[in-house]
């Protein structure tokens, strides 16, 4: 009867080890399936670095013909001292650049971006790349061909202006830069003087 009770107690304890062995690995299980699904991986992030616009690859000159591009927009007054063809075009082209560069951004921003909402096309970044690419040199096109003759119209101004200060000097004081100048007064020296500098700051070489 002892031997009995000690196997029947043996059964017992074996199956109450089983029992709990298997509970034990049932809550093992649950557990790590709940890491498993509470865990995610972690996305691959977009490095902000591929879109900062790094303004040290730019040089002075192209980061001031970009501002231009918002001046002759916003003041063209200020910016044009004439109206004709070559103004008319540089005009057009900043709209076309500006408009082009503003729909980069929110590309770069927002993913695809649909053109309108006829259009049922998406504009891609490459895309967008490309039209952005060609109205910049567009842009810049327009804007050497203005420069080369605003120069032009610059250095007449600066011809012109010489030439007042001359003639200021030659009625005011009677003299010119090469008489001598032994006789003049102090006043008709300070002015000789001063009209002097003002024409030696000019540029020299008259195209």
């Amino acid at each position: 009867m002892l031997l009995d009770w000690v196997e029947q107690e043996a059964q017992v304890a074996g199956c109450r080890s089983t029992s709990e062995a298997e509970r034990y690995q049932g809550r093992k299980r649950k557990q790590e399936n709940k890491r498993e699904m509470e865990y995610r991986p972690p996305k691959q992030a977009i490095s902000s670095k591929v879109y900062d616009l790094d303004l040290n690859g730019f040089t002075e000159s192209e980061l001031r013909v970009v501002l231009s591009a918002f001046m002759i927009l916003s003041h063209p007054d200020a910016v044009f001292n004439s109206q004709g063809d070559k103004e008319a075009a540089l005009n057009d082209s900043a709209k076309g650049f500006l408009r082009e560069f503003k729909l980069l951004i929110k590309v770069i921003k927002e993913g695809h971006v649909k053109m309108s909402v006829e259009e049922s096309k998406l504009q891609t970044l490459r895309s967008q790349l490309d039209l952005f690419d060609k109205a910049w040199c567009a842009f810049l096109n327009s804007f050497v061909l203005w420069k080369v003759k605003d120069a032009r119209l610059l250095g007449e101004d600066k011809v012109r202006a010489a030439c007042q200060l001359e003639i200021s000097m030659i009625q005011k004081c009677k003299i010119t830069p090469e008489r001598d100048d032994t006789v003049l007064t102090h006043d008709k020296k300070a002015i000789q003087t001063r009209n002097t500098k003002g024409i030696t700051k000019l540029p020299r070489r008259i195209h």
